[in-house]
Protein backbone atom coordinates (compact mmCIF):
# COMPACT_ATOMS: atom_id res chain seq x y z
CA UNK A 1 0.00 0.00 0.00
CA UNK A 2 1.47 3.45 -0.86
CA UNK A 3 1.96 5.76 1.78
CA UNK A 4 0.67 9.44 1.28
CA UNK A 5 2.77 12.06 0.40
CA UNK A 6 1.93 13.97 4.08
CA UNK A 7 2.25 10.91 6.50
CA UNK A 8 5.47 9.65 7.33
CA UNK A 9 7.00 7.46 9.99
CA UNK A 10 8.19 9.18 13.11
CA UNK A 11 11.36 7.83 14.08
CA UNK A 12 12.09 4.56 16.17
CA UNK A 13 8.79 4.60 17.51
CA UNK A 14 6.55 3.74 14.17
CA UNK A 15 4.03 6.24 14.77
CA UNK A 16 2.72 7.94 11.69
CA UNK A 17 2.43 10.98 11.54
CA UNK A 18 0.77 13.78 9.35
CA UNK A 19 2.85 16.57 7.71
CA UNK A 20 1.91 19.83 5.94
CA UNK A 21 4.75 22.19 5.06
CA UNK A 22 3.24 25.89 4.19
CA UNK A 23 4.75 28.03 1.75
CA UNK A 24 7.05 30.71 3.27
CA UNK A 25 4.98 33.66 2.12
CA UNK A 26 1.82 32.33 3.56
CA UNK A 27 3.19 31.49 6.90
CA UNK A 28 2.52 35.78 8.46
CA UNK A 29 -0.98 35.03 7.25
CA UNK A 30 -1.98 31.28 7.60
CA UNK A 31 -5.41 30.92 10.42
CA UNK A 32 -4.87 28.82 13.47
CA UNK A 33 -6.62 25.24 12.83
CA UNK A 34 -8.41 23.31 15.57
CA UNK A 35 -6.51 20.25 16.25
CA UNK A 36 -2.96 22.17 16.31
CA UNK A 37 -1.10 24.44 18.29
CA UNK A 38 -1.40 28.50 17.08
CA UNK A 39 2.04 29.98 16.59
CA UNK A 40 2.87 32.53 15.02
CA UNK A 41 4.99 32.32 11.35
CA UNK A 42 4.41 28.40 11.90
CA UNK A 43 6.20 26.29 8.91
CA UNK A 44 4.14 22.99 8.80
CA UNK A 45 1.26 21.51 10.40
CA UNK A 46 2.42 18.18 12.08
CA UNK A 47 0.24 16.03 14.33
CA UNK A 48 0.28 12.49 15.73
CA UNK A 49 -1.68 9.77 13.57
CA UNK A 50 -1.62 7.67 16.78
CA UNK A 51 -1.32 4.47 14.58
CA UNK A 52 1.15 1.76 13.97
CA UNK A 53 -0.62 0.73 10.64
CA UNK A 54 0.04 1.99 7.71
CA UNK A 55 -3.72 2.19 6.38
CA UNK A 56 -5.44 3.67 9.12
CA UNK A 57 -2.40 6.31 9.08
CA UNK A 58 -3.76 7.21 5.46
CA UNK A 59 -7.11 6.85 6.76
CA UNK A 60 -6.88 9.49 9.21
CA UNK A 61 -4.27 11.81 7.65
CA UNK A 62 -7.18 11.89 5.00
CA UNK A 63 -9.61 13.63 7.19
CA UNK A 64 -7.11 15.98 8.67
CA UNK A 65 -5.47 17.06 5.44
CA UNK A 66 -9.22 17.78 4.15
CA UNK A 67 -9.80 20.34 7.24
CA UNK A 68 -6.13 21.75 6.51
CA UNK A 69 -6.99 22.60 2.90
CA UNK A 70 -10.09 23.71 3.69
CA UNK A 71 -8.57 26.35 5.87
CA UNK A 72 -5.67 27.10 3.69
CA UNK A 73 -5.72 30.62 2.16
CA UNK A 74 -5.02 31.11 -1.70
CA UNK A 75 -4.44 33.53 -3.72
CA UNK A 76 -7.40 34.42 -6.55
CA UNK A 77 -5.64 37.23 -8.45
CA UNK A 78 -1.67 35.79 -8.73
CA UNK A 79 -0.74 39.21 -6.56
CA UNK A 80 1.39 39.37 -3.92
CA UNK A 81 0.07 38.66 0.22
CA UNK A 82 -0.11 41.60 1.68
CA UNK A 83 -1.19 42.10 5.35
CA UNK A 84 -3.94 44.18 6.64
CA UNK A 85 -4.76 44.07 10.29
CA UNK A 86 -3.28 40.72 10.21
CA UNK A 87 -5.30 39.21 7.65
CA UNK A 88 -3.83 38.81 3.73
CA UNK A 89 -5.85 41.68 1.65
CA UNK A 90 -5.72 39.61 -1.83
CA UNK A 91 -6.38 35.88 -0.59
CA UNK A 92 -9.55 34.37 0.49
CA UNK A 93 -10.45 31.11 2.37
CA UNK A 94 -11.05 28.44 0.00
CA UNK A 95 -14.47 27.28 0.75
Amino acid sequence: MRVMSYVRLRGKTGIWEYRRVIPPRLRPVIPSLEGFDSRPGRTEFTKSLDTRAKAEANRRAAIIDQQVQVSRITLFDGSPITEFDGLPTSASRVL
